[in-house]
């Protein structure tokens, strides 16, 4: 009895280019633009971008102190210049 071994599946990429991004986030605008540059900029996930308040933004330093992340720890990114 013959078997053959099973194709592998083609795997998409996990991640976008940076040309493929830049163009994703000038056809944004507005607070959807904001959150995306945020969290791609700076790494915070969906929920810590939403959960960022005014007091959590250190702009003469440049950083973002991410609150209750991921493990219920905090953490500080930094803030992208661009932003």
């Amino acid at each position: 009895m013959q078997f053959t071994r099973a194709r592998q599946s083609r795997r998409m990429p996990v991640v976008l280019t940076r040309a493929e991004i830049h163009k994703l986030l000038e056809h944004m605008n507005g607070t959807f633009a904001l959150m995306a540059g945020l969290m791609y900029g700076t790494g915070m996930r969906s929920m810590e971008c939403v959960r960022v308040q005014v007091g959590d933004i250190d702009l003469g330093r440049g950083l973002i102190v991410v609150r209750n992340g991921k493990g219920g720890k905090d953490r500080i990114v930094p803030l992208p210049p661009s932003l």
